[in-house]
């Protein structure tokens, strides 16, 4: 099964909020579930997620990051 690929931009429905959770760069706004930045639409589980095509990285939990300090 091939998973399709959905750049959405800021304030536009990704998801209801019936079906969904919102996720990271998503907010509920009544029963729709809009993205908070430019990024491409992914949904694991129950939560519909916006990763961002602009900006820094926001690392979150269980992330495995690779750098020096």
């Amino acid at each position: 099964m091939t998973e399709t690929r959905q750049i959405v931009v800021p304030g536009e429905v990704v998801g209801s909020a019936d079906t969904f959770q919102p996720g990271q760069n998503t907010y509920q706004q009544g029963s729709d579930i809009r993205a908070l930045r430019l990024g491409v639409k992914s949904v694991r589980g129950d939560r519909v997620n916006v990763i961002s095509l602009s900006g820094r990285y926001e690392a979150g939990r269980g992330d495995m990051v690779i750098g020096t300090v």
